[in-house]
């Protein structure tokens, strides 16, 4: 009956190209025929079709010679399973089942392989045809009616009696019909050709039974003759006979206790009386002669508990041979077992044996009809077996190892009959490797099911690797009935149901992701092979996309996963780009098919990207890698786009205009197809969900194919046109004019700027969703930072290039505006109507856009005009210099001083930086007044103000100082030369480095340039005058060492050993000694000295800070290097980058650095520093006591006098 079997195993080799043979109908020779006088197998209005297998590679032994079927009459198939139509029912058989309640009046089918015949059976009415294992009718076939025997059969049975009709090939060459009524009427027909000329020349019989009693079975039996059984086990041997040239009926009942042989089986099995409702006959069938010289028969008797098998013997002896319990079999699977796949999973509504159906908890009602009990149907003996229950038929193995249990359910239609092979003589080694079956449903008409087996009778497997586990093969089931809804579910009057709740125990993600796959890259074997790429590209788009649709037809989408749904998503958006590529390409091909050089072109560019994307997956390269790679390796789409680009740069320049215009065209078209689908399937796919997974269309290679494509379209829209007013470099011969070509040009420049930015978007996206972390956080900053600059670059040429209603249209979808701001900057309505629209960023961008091309009159206007905008905008980011304007006009003083504090401190110019922190101050002064508040943080922010601009007047004082001391110089350098002359430093002529640090300072300072504080101090304390403009250099020296915040903390000690040990070795005369002098002309010349004015400043501070103080053996430089090496890079004249020549610096400074310590040593050891600083504390005290004294008697006097 079946030659386009399922195929087998899959294999894991890369799959060879095919040929596709077109199928040709072979039209049978005999001629339709309703001649009463003669029906024969073969007279009827059928067309036999032949067809060459264009399936996988599996090799299936023909059925008995039968021809392929039809791919368009194959309504499902797997691996192990394959269910085609055959044709429909007789017009008036399909009418009779159409015009009849089937539960008021059912009909039963019966299809007779041996015979040839088929047969539909009502209770008064046998519709019989002709049938064929070969042969699909195209249109229903001819069929004749016979009457049947009338019944009076008192039974008070629920269930409608039917009569039973079996076609019996009673004489050569001649067939038999006997009916028999259930109240034991036989009609029959001996001639089968001769009965439809006169369908009353039967000849008839009654077997008399008792009341309750009906004729529920007829078997034939081969020389046993036929046997017909009742309800209660009663058997009766019904013979024909041949007397006087006529056929009569001879009656004979078993021989042995009422019931005859199934009486004595019931006997056997300790029933004594009749059946009870568990043992009342459900079935008897007759199996094969076997070849032994008892020359017995077998009988198969199934009860609604057990099946029996007999062997019965001419002698009228009977055998038990086996006994299974099926009731207890079926009872463990559907009501203990949850888990069981079948027969849990088919949900038959009916009664199974003796056992009622229960799911859920809820008892389903019991169908009635004659054929709604299950029927065990084992064709050939096995071991291939099939259940046939109403809707649905089950399939199994009678091996004793095998697991193999599959389903083939019906949507809605009923099963009213089913045809086999019968059972034929075979050694019990010498199993089939297939099992077939015919059901006939009411519908449908005629359907025939295969089982394929291997070469040891089992099932195939569902895959090619063995499942490991009950789940695994689960999941393989689960996957193959995908699978097979996939490819099948949608074709037109398909019968059978595909509903994936039946394997709901296997890994639906899993199942749905290896069908995806196969059919994304051509390994799904329900394929098949020979097609050209085109027609594969889009069979495999329109099966892919049923899988979805398959999944929610079942009601499961909620057990996929959110990156399954994605998956699944991408890979039939591949599919969908992918036919976009191949048609692109087809259509460019036959666009230039006269111009050789521009097809070479560009099968040239399409076959190099085909060949690297091959490579780089380790794929085998083929004389067309383009076709192969569209055949199996769709799944990595990404990297043949990537690489079109990469092979554009060998062409040749005269033809570069017109191939890169065609990879455009090829790159838009399928990515416009795939995020088309996407868009359009939001719902479907839920992809209203975050994924984990990146998306193939937002991948660096696809923005970096993008880019460079929008770069190569780009330079060619903006070359400089040649002498012959070109302005691109097209061939001059091209037949395709430069207008439209550069408009076309244009026009994919926008579409590959939208494309581009589309990807960065999603790649953004990805990254957001991945878990937070450091490295994610600076992957999604760099991501932002790059998306911000590429919307930017890509948007901003199209202005040039008369796409400006484009170029805003991308603006305002990607919220690039600072394009739209660019490019509708004098439009003061359009800006107010978009700041109404985006608000805030919008007006950001509009903001920053005035600040960067310097027009603060129009962003200090919008100011008023969008005064609470403007203030988000300036709180949110450094727009200080502009900021503490808008401060100042909503009254925002302390705001708009700290704004102005910070702009001081990146102010380099001495006198503005100056009048910038005097502001600050007195925005803080209105801003203490305002409320008369005292605020957190007030003092210390006053502080820092006051400190600033002492730091500040300081650095102004000595800058006037020296302008005064060097008079009218022309140039500054030589300024500091002279200043420098005037600081009088005994070492700093020694110190090389030093020196250049401080002439380097006096220069900026001269130049009204702000110093640093340690650049400051150097310059203070390395010159001998003691006040400048009446300003104390100590006290302010320590003052700034102390306040200045520019001082990293970590190096402050070490500027406070710089002030003190310079205070110890400034003076020049430093070697007298105490005992060569008196004590007045000492104590003269120590009050002269720097640490004596040093220490009175200490001294006289209050608190007396003594942590502002160090003795001379403390104030040695013990700065490391490592802090050296910070000074140098912080100095203003260190600007050199290389390592070795700043080691070089710092180390030449810190031996200048080392000649102070080497000094301060000296001057202890020969100058006598450490009695001398002793004795200069004591006239620092001396002089306080004296003048504490003086103040008193004065106060004294003062009292005396006002008294």
């Amino acid at each position: 009956m079946f030659a386009a079997k399922a195929p087998k195993a899959r294999s894991s080799v890369v799959p060879k190209e095919r040929t596709l043979e077109r199928p040709t109908p072979k039209t049978s020779n005999n001629t339709s025929s309703r001649d009463k006088n003669s029906l024969s197998t073969t007279s009827f209005d059928s067309q036999e079709l032949s067809w060459t297998s264009n399936h996988d590679s599996s090799d299936y032994s023909e059925f008995h010679g039968g021809n392929d079927i039809d791919d368009e009459h194959i309504y499902s198939k797997n691996d192990r399973t394959l269910v085609a139509y055959f044709g429909p029912l007789p017009r008036e058989a399909e009418e009779a089942l159409n015009n009849t309640d089937s539960y008021a009046h059912p009909m039963i089918s019966k299809v007779d392989f041996d015979t040839g015949f088929g047969m539909v059976v009502s209770q008064t009415k046998c519709y019989i045809w002709a049938v064929q294992k070969e042969t699909t009718y195209r249109s229903p076939p001819m069929c004749y009616t016979l009457p049947m025997p009338p019944n009076n059969n008192p039974t008070t049975e629920t269930v409608p009696l039917l009569p039973v009709v079996t076609i019996t090939k009673s004489d050569e060459p001649h067939y038999g019909i006997l009916a028999c009524s259930p109240d034991g009427t036989c009609w029959y027909w001996n001639n089968i050709d001769i009965c439809f000329s006169n369908v009353d020349q039967h000849v008839d019989t009654k077997i008399n039974i008792s009341p309750k009693d009906y004729v529920s079975k007829v078997e034939c039996a081969g020389p046993m003759g036929y046997f017909a059984a009742t309800k209660f086990g009663n058997v009766y041997q019904v013979s024909v006979k041949k007397q006087y040239g006529t056929s009569t009926l001879a009656l004979t009942q078993l021989n042995g206790k009422a019931g005859g042989a199934i009486a004595s089986i019931f006997s056997m099995i300790g029933v004594v009386q009749g059946p009870d409702e568990s043992q009342k006959l459900a079935a008897m069938t007759s199996g094969p002669r076997l070849q032994d010289q008892h020359g017995r028969w077998d009988l198969y008797v199934m009860t609604r508990r057990s099946l029996f098998k007999w062997h019965l013997y001419r002698s009228g002896e009977c055998t038990l041979e086996v006994e299974v319990p099926l009731r207890d079999e079926i009872k463990d699977r559907i009501l203990e077992d949850h888990t069981a796949v079948l027969p849990m999973g088919s949900d038959p509504c009916v009664r199974v044996l003796d056992i009622q159906y229960i799911k859920n908890g809820k008892l389903l009602e019991e169908d009635v009809r004659p054929e709604a009990s299950p029927k065990l149907v084992v064709p050939q003996g096995g071991p291939g077996v099939f259940i046939v229950m109403p809707r649905s038929v089950i399939l199994s193995s009678t091996l004793p190892d095998s697991k193999f249990e599959d389903l083939v359910p019906l949507k809605s239609d009923v099963i009213i009959g089913s045809g086999y092979e019968d059972w034929k003589q075979q050694h019990a080694q010498d199993l089939a490797t297939s099992s077939e079956l015919t059901i006939i449903c009411k519908s449908s008409g005629r359907l025939g099911i295969h089982l394929q087996l291997d070469d040891k009778g089992h099932p195939l497997p569902l895959t090619a690797t063995s499942p490991k586990n009950e789940k695994e093969e689960m999941t393989a089931q689960l996957q193959a009935k995908l699978e097979q809804a996939v490819f099948f579910s949608g074709k037109k009057h398909n019968p059978i149901s595909f509903d994936l709740a039946h394997y709901d125990g296997g890994d639906l993600n899993q199942a749905s992701l290896n069908v995806s796959r196969e059919i994304l890259n051509s390994h799904a074997p329900l394929l098949g092979a020979g097609r050209d790429v085109t027609t594969g590209l889009s069979v495999r788009f329109q099966r892919i996309k049923n899988i979805i649709d398959c999944i929610q037809d079942a009601d499961m989408a909620s057990r996929l996963a959110v990156d399954t749904k994605f998956q699944l998503c991408w890979s039939t958006e591949k599919l969908a780009a992918a036919n976009e590529v191949w048609n692109q390409y087809q259509q460019r091909r036959g666009d230039v098919r006269d111009d050789k050089t521009l097809k070479e072109n560009l099968d040239r560019v399409l076959h190099d990207a085909a060949t690297k994307s091959l490579h780089k997956i380790g794929a085998h390269n083929t004389e067309d890698p383009l076709a192969t790679f569209m055949k199996y390796h769709i799944n990595e789409l990404g990297a043949l786009l990537f690489n079109l680009q990469t092979s554009v740069a060998k062409t040749q320049e005269s033809h570069r205009a017109i191939l890169i215009r065609d990879i455009n065209k090829i790159l838009i078209a399928s990515l416009r197809s795939a995020w088309n689908f996407r868009r359009l399937n939001i719902g479907k796919y839920a992809l209203q969900d975050r994924s984990t997974l990146e998306p193939w269309t937002g991948t660096e290679n696809i923005i970096k194919a993008l880019a460079a494509q929008y770069t190569a379209t780009l330079s060619l829209c903006q070359a400089v046109p040649d002498q012959d007013g070109t302005s691109m470099d097209v061939d001059k011969d091209s037949s395709e004019s430069l207008a439209p070509l550069e408009r076309e040009l244009r026009d994919q420049l926008c579409d590959l700027a939208d494309f581009t930015l589309q990807a960065h978007s999603e790649h953004l996206q990805y990254l957001e969703g991945l878990p937070k972390s450091a490295e994610n956080s600076i992957r999604i900053s760099t991501t932002i930072a790059a998306y911000d600059i590429a919307k930017t670059t890509l948007l901003g040429p199209l202005g040039n290039l008369d796409k400006v209603q484009r170029a805003i249209q991308l603006a305002q979808k990607y919220k690039d505006f600072t394009t739209i701001v660019r490019l509708s900057s004098g439009d003061e309505e359009v800006i107010s109507d978009y700041i109404v629209m985006y608000q805030q960023e919008f007006a950001n961008a509009l903001f920053q856009w005035y600040i960067d091309n310097d027009r603060y009159a129009k962003l200090l206007e919008q100011s008023d005009l969008h005064s609470d905008l403007f203030t988000n905008f300036i709180d949110s980011r450094d727009c200080n210099e502009v900021g503490w304007l808008h401060d100042i006009k909503i009254k925002r003083f302390g705001e708009g001083s700290r704004r102005l504090q910070e702009v001081a401190a990146k102010e380099t110019y001495l006198d503005r930086r100056m009048t910038i922190a005097s502001l600050s101050k007195l925005l803080f002064l209105a801003e203490g007044t305002r409320d008369g508040l005292v605020h957190e943080g007030t003092a210390s922010y006053a502080a820092r103000c006051n400190e600033e601009l002492n730091t500040l007047t300081i650095q102004v004082d000595v800058a006037n100082f020296w302008e005064v001391k060097v008079g009218a110089m022309v140039s500054i350098p030589d300024k500091a030369e002279a200043v420098l002359k005037k600081l009088g430093s005994p070492l700093l002529t020694e110190q090389n480095v030093l020196r250049k640090v401080v002439l380097d300072a006096i220069e900026r300072l001269l130049e009204r340039n702000v110093l640093s504080s340690e650049d400051l101090l150097d310059v203070l304390m390395l010159q001998q005058a003691w006040e400048i403009n009446n300003m104390d250099v100590c006290g302010v020296a320590l003052d700034i060492c102390f306040q200045a915040t520019d001082i990293p903390e970590n190096r402050r000690p070490y500027v406070l050993q710089d002030i003190w040990r310079r205070v110890f070795i400034a003076d020049k005369d430093a070697y007298w000694r105490l005992e060569d002098v008196s004590d007045s002309e000492a104590r003269e010349r120590l009050m002269a000295s720097w640490m004596c004015r040093a220490y009175a400043v200490i001294y006289h501070a209050d608190g007396h800070k003594d942590e502002k103080m160090l003795r001379p053996q403390e104030a040695k430089c013990t700065m490391p290097g490592s802090l050296f090496r910070e000074r140098c890079l912080a100095s203003s004249d260190s600007d050199c980058q290389d390592e070795a020549e700043l080691k070089i610096q710092y180390e030449n400074l810190i031996q200048d650095y080392e000649r102070e310590n080497n000094e301060l040593d000296k001057r202890i050891r020969e100058g006598q520093l450490l009695e001398k600083w002793q004795r200069v504390k004591m006239i620092v005290k001396e002089e306080r006591a004296a003048a504490m004294n003086l103040g008193s008697q004065e106060a004294t006097m003062e009292d005396v006098e006002m008294a």
